[in-house]
């Protein structure tokens, strides 16, 4: 190989490098229009759920839940307005309703769970409900005490022993439930057995 030649290929060599540089810079400058395009459609969508999602907890927070539900309300099947709002960890419900005699009704209540880890969290709507849906003990202002749940009413007033304590079974559910019952001071409940008062 004579020295033409020799250098004839070095200089087609280096040509060959720096073509390649150049490509090689295209494709990278093409590639930063593509991640800076893809990055601004990231952004957009990332502000986008930012925002649907603060506008979300602004309405759960604010306006909170409010629902329309049948409860039994002392044996009867009754419209309901459930208003649920969370105060952090903390649920706070209003049920309002109109009852058999054709007077507005409201109950109020609230309260938290705890998660797996021990952390407070607010209620959820089926929580709620089943609060609400827990049996009831009505003391009349006749003297007389009954217990309802669901659709049984059960007149109690002389099953209470010396001690103020009574025991009702109650059968409307799909299995039955047994109750004890403290006079004035509530009532606890099992699905297998009368549990102590």
């Amino acid at each position: 190989m004579t020295d033409r030649e020799k250098y004839k290929s070095a200089v087609e060599a280096v040509a060959s490098s720096k073509m390649h540089q150049l490509e090689a810079s295209d494709i990278m400058k093409n590639s930063k229009k593509t991640f800076r395009f893809k990055g601004l459609v990231i952004a957009v969508a990332a502000a986008v759920l930012l925002i649907g999602a603060c506008g979300g907890a602004y309405a759960a927070d604010l306006g909170g839940i409010q629902s329309k539900v049948q409860l039994w309300f002392q044996g009867e099947l009754t419209d309901v307005t459930l208003d649920i709002s969370n105060n952090g960890s903390y649920s706070e419900y209003t049920a309002s309703f109109t009852d058999a005699e054709g007077n507005p009704r409201q109950i109020m209540g609230g309260g938290v769970a705890y998660d797996f880890f021990g952390k407070e969290r607010p209620l959820t709507e089926e929580e709620i409900l089943e609060e609400l849906n827990a049996p009831e003990v009505v003391y009349e202002d006749d003297g007389s005490v009954w217990v309802y749940s669901g659709s049984e009413k059960v007149e109690i007033t002389d099953q209470f022993d010396e001690n103020g304590i009574c025991h009702v079974k109650l059968t409307g559910g799909e299995k039955p439930l047994y109750m004890t019952v403290k006079y004035g001071e509530g009532y606890s409940t099992s699905n297998n057995k009368f549990p102590k008062p």
